[in-house]
């Protein structure tokens, strides 16, 4: 089986956890002898030094070079990207041959994929990773750039022949928007390799532990994600002023348009913004942090929290979307309502100071994502959706 996935990005190369995701997901299929082939966005700019063609750990990565103009709205460079893609797609079909299937992951590479499925009379399978409501929030719907995500996205899923999301508060919500098909959508979570955090040692982390706990006098509580409406960053930060607690210490990694906003409300409080963080240095903070927490608003999964389960580091998290998915409250996590700063200050406080409680979120959470979460499961269970697919093709 030849599968072409077609995704905005690709490590090194990431702005949110797509491209993470497809790396995750195209590793496992290797694995699983499936010969992958990642399309993705070849960065112009610094520190990006990549070849348009490379193979990593058996992934055939093809990357997009685009022309370096400045476009005067996001509308254009996203149209622009695609036909590009489109190029890229055809040259691939000429020197490698027709994938069995394309298989476009989110919104920014809907357009290529489906020029593509035209032209080829391919089947296509479309993961939506996230709506507008969970890029901005609900105020976002009904703005110029939100009415554009949903136009490109219901195409997307009105052209697939199946839809892929990580949970069941997605798969509501996309039916809520998009009124889909039944039979259509597939379940499928987004997945951790163990292994990543496993192999990190106390000794590659002794210098940033040092250098952040200031040689352990102090409990780091690590919050991961963009810096935008929807995280509830804002929540935390509040939080964390009306604990006061001198021992403790906010680290905040991750980039986003309001960063300057939440640096003015962090002053005067021991919070520190370490801007994106490249994979391995990300990993070295959770093995750095005393507690994860995702106060967000919204989430369609939530990455973060198999991270932090993975890297054995107690968690709380609002009950919003996904998150209420994988967190059982008080088993392998905490959940606390959104927006409620007492209530996340209360449970800091409470996961902080109790060593059993503590032991008990890291074991079962530890457990959580080793059997409900490991790549090799849900790339299996992908490949029975291209067999799914391939199938129903089949028979017409």
């Amino acid at each position: 089986m030849r599968i072409l996935i077609l995704s905005p990005e690709f490590p090194p190369f990431q702005i949110g956890g797509v491209g993470q995701h497809v790396s995750d997901l195209s590793k496992a299929l290797v694995n699983e002898k499936v010969e992958t082939h990642v399309m993705t966005y070849k960065p112009i700019n610094k520190p990006y030094k990549l070849s348009e063609y490379e193979e990593i750990k058996g992934i055939s990565v093809h990357r997009v070079s685009v022309l370096n103009l400045k476009v005067p709205n996001p509308y254009i460079g996203i149209v622009q990207f695609n036909i590009h893609l489109l190029q890229k797609i055809v040259s691939f079909v000429k020197e490698v041959g027709l994938p069995d299937l394309i298989h476009a992951h989110d919104w920014n590479v809907i357009l290529a994929g489906i020029a593509a499925s035209e032209i080829y009379n391919l089947p296509l399978v479309c993961t939506i990773h996230s709506t507008v409501k969970s890029l901005g929030g609900t105020e976002m719907i009904e703005t110029p750039i939100g009415k554009y995500i949903t136009d490109i996205q219901q195409e997307g899923i009105r052209n697939a022949q199946k839809v892929i999301c990580c949970s069941y508060a997605m798969a509501q919500e996309l039916n809520e928007l998009f009124h889909i098909m039944r039979g259509k959508i597939e379940i499928i979570p987004n997945g951790i390799h163990i292994e990543e955090f496993t192999n990190i040692s106390k000794n590659v982390i002794s210098d940033l532990y040092s250098r952040l706990t200031e040689e352990g006098q102090k409990k780091v509580i690590l919050f991961v994600g963009r810096l935008d409406s929807v995280k509830g960053v804002d929540i935390i930060i509040k939080a964390i002023k009306l604990l006061n607690i001198p021992s403790i210490r906010l680290v905040i990694a991750g980039d986003g348009p309001l960063k300057k906003v939440y640096v003015n409300l962090a002053k005067g409080s021991d919070i520190i913004f370490l801007g994106f963080q490249k994979r391995y240095e990300l990993l070295k903070l959770y093995k750095c942090a005393s507690l994860v927490v995702m106060p967000s608003t919204y989430e369609s999964f939530g990455i973060v929290a198999l991270e932090s389960m993975a890297a054995k580091v107690p968690l709380i998290a609002s009950s919003v979307g996904g998150l209420a998915e994988i967190i059982q409250d008080g088993y392998n996590g905490i959940l606390v309502p959104p927006n409620d700063i007492h209530k996340l200050a209360e449970a800091i406080s409470i996961v902080l100071n109790n060593i059993e409680l503590r032991q008990k979120l890291i074991y079962n959470g530890f457990n959580t994502v080793i059997n409900k979460y490991n790549w090799l499961n849900i790339a299996s269970r992908t490949i029975e959706v291209y067999k799914k697919v391939l199938s129903s093709i089949n028979r017409k």
